[in-house]
Parts: structure tokens; C-alpha cells; sequence
């Protein structure tokens, strides 16, 4: 299977100064740079008898770089992304928190509340002079017909 990805690449828009062009096909790469540029042409001329491998030194540099700036940039967005997780995760977290301690306040306060509470109105219920506990003990300790009064006739 042959892919091929001819993209033209010009650096500089606008102008004639700096052109290149790269295609992409069979696992290759095939790269062509013009450079008009003043500083480059001299930077080149200063190399005269291994241009070849200034071209491949500045390939190999120049794309390690870019592959690297990528990947920081890449890194950078997934922080991004995992710091904005992090901080609806920790708002839904002390949302849902919130909501949980309003709740077990409220529960509480059913429960405790000194005059309506559950608590204290079942404590008051067993408790009272004509209480549950009261006629509980009546009927097991109190009269001819209790509890106690059978065992003890017995």
C-alpha cells in the first residue's frame, strides 16, 4: 500500500525569501528547501565542502526539536485537562459533601432537638409518670392480677 502525503510548507507567508515542500509516501520522507534568506546563504557558504551534511545535522536538529516541542506541548494540554478534571471533580465532591453534612445535620436535629426531637419524645413516652415503662411495670409488679402476683401465688 502506497500513501502519499504531498503538504507544502511555507514558513515565511508572503514571501519568496523561504519555501519548502515535504511528501510523506512509502515510510519516506522527501523534503526540498529554498532559502533566499541572507543569514542562511551565509551560514551555508560558510560550510562549502560538506553542505550534505550540514543539511542533515540541521534536519536531524531542527526536527528533534519540533518532535519535542510537540510532545511538551502535548503534555501541557493533558495537564491542562487533568488539572480542570481535578478542580469539577473536587467542586462536585464538596458539593455532594455539603450536601451530605446538610442532610445528617438535618437527620440529626430530628432526632436531638430538645423539645420535638424523635429522641426526646420517645424518651418522654417511656418515661412519664403514665409512660410505657410505667404500665409495663404496673402490669408485671402491681395488683392482684400481675405478673408478680401469679408467680408468688404459685
Amino acid at each position: 500500500m502506497q500513501s502519499a502525503l504531498p503538504r507544502s510548507m511555507t514558513t515565511i507567508p508572503n514571501t519568496q525569501e523561504l519555501q519548502g515542500q515535504a511528501e510523506v509516501s512509502d515510510g519516506t520522507i522527501r523534503a526540498s528547501i529554498e532559502d533566499r534568506r541572507p543569514q542562511s546563504v551565509g551560514f551555508f557558504e560558510t560550510f562549502r565542502g560538506d553542505l550534505d551534511s550540514v543539511a542533515q545535522d540541521i534536519w536531524r536538529i531542527g526536527l528533534g526539536a519540533l518532535s519535542s516541542a510537540h510532545a511538551q506541548m502535548e503534555t501541557a494540554k493533558l495537564d491542562e485537562v487533568a488539572t480542570a478534571l481535578l478542580q469539577d471533580l473536587e467542586m462536585a465532591l464538596s458539593k455532594h459533601t455539603s450536601e451530605q453534612r446538610r442532610e445528617v445535620e438535618s437527620l440529626l436535629e430530628s432526632y436531638f432537638a430538645s423539645r420535638d426531637g424523635k429522641l426526646p419524645q420517645r424518651l418522654d413516652s417511656l418515661l412519664k409518670d403514665d409512660g410505657e415503662l410505667a404500665r409495663l411495670l404496673r402490669s408485671h409488679l402491681s395488683g392482684e392480677g400481675s405478673t408478680l402476683a401469679r408467680s408468688l401465688a404459685q
